[in-house]
């Protein structure tokens, strides 16, 4: 992958096959906020 995209940084992550899951989830919980007006709280999934 490095050959290939050497611009680009690459992270090695412990647990690969949940990281899309997990960013996909922070990324949704950063943007709510901005939908609702409202932060997310940790019994709506908020870490």
């Amino acid at each position: 992958m490095k050959e290939a995209f050497p611009k680009h940084k690459i992270l090695e992550v412990k647990d690969p096959l949940h990281a899309n899951v997990r960013g996909f989830q922070i990324a949704g919980m950063n943007h709510a906020p901005k939908l609702f007006g409202v932060a997310a709280t940790a019994s709506q999934g908020g870490v």
